[in-house]
């Protein structure tokens, strides 16, 4: 069991540009940013083996050819999502999604961007490949 702490950190390409920050700006509600805010905070104060271990806060994402890809649960009103891997002890958000995930809404989501989070996965792993 991974007894070190949650690091977060957001994506970003070579040019600044993050889906995940971009998706964060554009939700008009303050109130609701700052909810986002503060689960991240929350989950950085776990280790990874308690969040990976409640399914109510993370869960696999099981989509074919994306072994390594997870769900953040944001429970929160409205709620979100955050699609992100682990990669040398951090986790790495990747895109945020409005709604629940429900009825294959997630699944959806992720197969319909497959091929870009693919190459966001690598060009991190490259990125950041000292361990």
């Amino acid at each position: 069991m991974n007894r070190n702490k949650v690091k977060i950190e957001i994506w970003g390409d070579n040019t600044g540009f993050s889906p995940y920050i971009d998706t964060f700006k554009s939700i008009k509600d303050e109130r609701t940013k700052d909810r986002i805010i503060k689960r991240n905070r929350f989950f950085e104060k776990l280790e990874f083996g308690q969040l990976t271990r409640s399914r109510d806060q993370m869960e696999k994402v099981k989509v074919r050819g994306l072994k390594e890809l997870w769900e953040l649960k944001y429970l929160i009103t409205p709620p979100f999502r955050a699609v992100c891997f682990i990669w040398n002890d951090k986790l790495v958000l990747l895109m945020l999604m409005a709604g629940s995930g429900s009825d294959g809404f997630l699944t959806r989501f992720v197969n319909n961007k497959a091929s870009t989070i693919r190459r966001m996965i690598e060009s991190w792993k490259n990125n950041n490949n000292k361990k």
